[in-house]
């Protein structure tokens, strides 16, 4: 019996090892799963650090057997403890997270946790009852150690077969609702509806200047928005013909250039120092600024990708769809400024271009 014991003692202290452990990597789980046991706040926040450390001390008072009694009383008391406090859960049809295991292995408080339990106190009975046991015991009862470890290799099998199963279900679940999700994403046109207010700017233009929808409608022409990211690749094909678009159309279409100071501030930090993304920002808090609300402004208008472009009304309407990339863009403001005057200026970018009244490209 000695061997088994021993055996109960080091399965009860790995337990809690894990455990204890396992909820000092994730203190604010601890600390929710408290809360949702019925504990009030303050206490919860004592107990989400004391309920670890207890554990942890159990754990050690275990392994050594001048203290195995005073461990595997603490051990029955604090797995009692959790069995009344999920069964009393239960009761008023309250399932809070057990945060069992905290970072490691958390679920829904139910029968299952319960039952675990009930064998792990069963265990810590046994050791309080019939002693602690030792590594001698262990050595004069081997063949029965080997079929307890035989059952635990047995049963760990069976257990990490169940969780790997749930896992790849999981997984193909989360995957099959990740494509449906892209398939919706795919199907909703970028931009904003033809028709729809344009969202209000004010941002820093190309000559460090603040460039505002209102001062650009003001003009009493169509607005073509441009918006390039800092980053862009792709935004470097486009930002030379800028200058020389704005002056073509300067009579038909006006201009506005959403964030190209940025993008052009960015890439210079960028090829000067041969800097990433991150260490461009870190050296250069305004410019960090200055692209946070340019992206801001991108999910106001619903861009998906840059560089893009879309028209405004000079009632500050939108007037076409949202576009990207150099041609397409291209062919965008060569239409609109064809059609300078038209009714409401809707103009589809897929319709052919006629470039009579201004040149661009």
């Amino acid at each position: 019996m000695g061997g088994v014991t021993f055996t109960a003692r080091l399965l009860l202290a790995g337990v809690f090892i894990v455990a204890g452990v396992g909820k000092l990597l994730d203190l604010p789980g601890s600390q929710r799963a408290l809360r949702g046991f019925g504990i009030p706040e303050p206490f919860a926040r004592l107990g989400r650090v004391a309920l670890p450390i207890a554990e942890l001390a159990t754990a050690a008072a275990l392994l050594f057997q001048p203290s195995a009694g005073w461990g595997s009383t603490a051990a029955l008391v604090l797995l009692v403890a959790f069995m009344v406090a999920i069964v009393n859960g239960l009761a008023r049809g309250n399932a809070p997270d057990c945060n069992c295991f905290g970072r490691l292995h958390s679920a829904p408080a139910g029968a299952g946790q319960v039952v675990r339990n009930a064998v792990l106190a069963g265990l810590a009975a046994l050791v309080i009852v019939a002693g602690p046991g030792s590594v001698s015991d262990l050595g004069s009862a081997a063949g029965e150690a080997s079929k307890v470890l035989a059952l635990l290799l047995g049963a760990s099998t069976l257990a990490l077969l169940v969780v790997s199963v749930r896992l790849w279900r999981e997984r193909r679940r989360l995957r099959a609702e990740l494509g449906g999700l892209r398939r919706i994403a795919n199907a909703v046109p970028p931009g904003l509806a033809v028709g729809a207010l344009a969202p209000e700017f004010a941002v820093r233009g190309a000559n460090g200047d603040t460039v505002t929808l209102h001062d650009l409608r003001s003009r009493g022409k169509p607005v073509a928005l441009i918006f390039g990211a800092p980053g862009c690749g792709p935004c470097s094909a486009l930002a030379p013909d800028l200058p020389r678009w704005g002056e073509a159309l300067a009579g038909n279409v006006t201009l506005g250039l959403i964030g190209i100071h940025t993008y052009l501030r960015y890439d210079e930090a960028a090829v000067r120092n041969g800097s990433t993304l991150r260490e461009v920002y870190e050296s250069d808090p305004e410019l960090a600024a200055e692209s946070d609300q340019l992206f801001e402004l991108f999910d106001a208008y619903r861009l998906m990708a840059t560089p893009a472009a879309v028209l405004v009304t000079p009632e500050g309407t939108i007037a076409s769809a949202t576009v990207d990339g150099k041609p397409a863009i291209q062919a965008l403001i060569r239409l609109a400024a064809a059609r300078r005057g038209a009714p409401g200026l809707h103009v589809g970018p897929t319709m052919a271009p006629n470039s009579r009244r201004a040149t661009v490209g």
